[in-house]
C-alpha cells in the first residue's frame, strides 16, 4: 500500500513477494468467515481457500477500483479498524473468524522506503488502537483468530508476544531494499489447528515439496493394493483417526479439499514461487 514518488505507477507493500503467500497461508487455521483488513492488491485473499463468507476492507478506493475478485467477496471502502470491530460482532456466532491484517508499517521499520509514504498512513496511535484490540477480542472468543503482518518493531514485540498465546514468526524476502525479514504475528499456536488450505501445507518451498512426494508415493502404493488389503488398511486409518476426522466441520467440507482438481494440485510437484 506504499507509494513510491519515485515509481508511481508500482504499487509497492504487496504480499507478492517469492514464498510471502505461502507463509502466511500456511498458517491459517480452518475457518468460515475470513476477513482481511488492509487489503490493498489483494494477493493473500485471492490466493487461499475461499471461507463460507470472504470480506476485504481498505481505505483507498483507487486501489479497490483496481481490484478483480468475484461476487464471492465482498470488498468494503472505509477504515479498516472500524469495519473489523462491527464485522466481528456480526459474524462470530457463525462459525469460526479469522482475520488477517496487513497495516501500513511503522516509518522507523522503513528502510529503502524512508522517501515513500502509504496513501493512507496509520499513525503510531492508530497502531496501538488496533493491537490492543486484536489482543482483548482474541482473549474473549475460542472462534476469533487473528494474523498480523509487519516489520520487526519494539511496539509489536512488546504488544503482542508477551501475550497469551501469540505466537511470532519470521521468514526472508527479497523486496526492492534488499533482503528483508518478514514477520508474522498470531493469536494461536498453528501447529493446534487443521489448516485451511491445505494446497500450503509445510513450513517452506522445500517442505512443502517433500510433503507433495510423500503424499503422492503413498497414494500410488494405496492403489496398487489389492481391493481387500486396501479396504482393510482404510478402516484401520479411519479407526486410528476417528477424532481427527470429526475435527472437520463436516464431511462435505472435509471432501471439498480434494475434489473439483484440488488434488492434483495438491500433489502437483513444481515451482510454486510461481503461481
Amino acid at each position: 500500500m506504499l507509494i513510491n514518488m519515485f515509481a508511481k505507477d508500482e504499487y509497492l507493500g504487496k504480499k507478492g513477494g517469492s514464498g510471502i503467500p505461502q507463509f502466511i497461508i500456511s498458517k491459517m487455521p480452518k475457518h468460515d468467515i475470513y476477513i482481511e483488513a488492509f487489503l490493498g492488491t489483494g494477493v493473500i485473499m485471492a490466493k487461499k481457500k475461499k471461507a463460507k463468507v470472504n470480506i476485504g476492507i481498505d481505505k483507498d478506493i483507487s486501489i479497490l477500483q483496481k481490484t478483480n475478485f468475484t461476487d464471492e467477496y465482498q470488498i468494503l471502502h472505509g477504515d479498516s479498524i472500524i469495519f473489523i470491530k462491527y464485522l466481528i460482532e456480526k459474524y462470530i456466532y457463525d462459525g469460526t473468524v479469522l482475520v488477517y491484517l496487513d497495516p501500513p508499517y511503522l516509518p522507523e521499520t522503513r528502510t529503502f522506503f524512508k522517501n515513500c509514504k502509504y496513501k493512507h498512513e496509520l499513525v503510531l496511535d492508530r497502531h496501538i488502537q488496533l493491537l490492543d484490540i486484536c489482543t482483548k477480542l482474541s482473549m474473549l472468543h475460542d472462534n476469533l483468530h487473528f494474523m498480523i503482518s509487519g516489520y520487526a518493531s519494539q511496539l509489536y514485540t512488546t504488544m503482542l508476544e508477551h501475550r497469551h498465546n501469540w505466537k511470532h514468526f519470521e521468514t526472508k524476502t527479497m523486496s526492492r531494499g534488499g533482503v528483508k525479514t518478514e514477520h508474522l504475528w498470531t493469536s494461536f499456536n498453528p501447529d493446534e489447528y487443521l489448516k485451511h488450505d491445505l494446497n500450503y501445507v509445510g513450513h517452506n518451498f522445500t517442505d512443502r515439496q517433500r510433503i507433495k512426494r510423500k503424499a503422492k508415493r503413498w497414494l500410488n502404493n494405496l492403489e496398487n493394493m489389492a481391493l481387500d488389503e486396501k479396504t482393510l488398511l482404510l478402516e484401520l486409518i479411519h479407526h486410528r483417526y476417528k477424532n481427527l476426522f470429526n475435527q472437520v466441520s463436516n464431511k462435505a467440507a472435509y471432501i471439498d479439499n480434494i475434489d473439483n482438481g484440488a488434488l492434483k494440485s495438491l500433489l502437483s510437484i513444481g515451482d510454486e514461487r510461481q503461481k
